[in-house]
């Protein structure tokens, strides 16, 4: 299975393009699962694009859990913080 692609630039998007074009596009795909199941899940910018677009990795927990998520990502946001990275603009 290929992942999605990173997002398109706006210019590719068009002014005012519904956020839902994502979902058609299938950026969506690795998400609703998780969203429909009640699963705990949640999504860390853990890598970042040659251009420096974030990019993302998903962990999910067992049902209930959260607190396993939450730990997890506390100890990877401590071992690759991410807060003061920032796109070119």
């Amino acid at each position: 299975m290929a992942l999605p692609p990173l997002p398109f630039p706006r210019e590719e998007r068009g002014e005012g393009a519904p956020a839902l074009d994502d979902a058609k596009r299938g950026d969506a795909v690795f998400n609703f699962p998780f969203n429909i199941s009640g699963l705990p899940a949640i999504s860390l910018p853990l890598g970042q694009s040659a251009g420096g677009v974030p990019i993302g990795m998903q962990l999910v927990g067992r049902y209930g859990d959260e607190a396993t998520v939450l730990a997890l990502s506390t100890q990877l946001e401590e071992q690759m913080p991410w807060k003061d990275r920032r796109p070119a603009i």
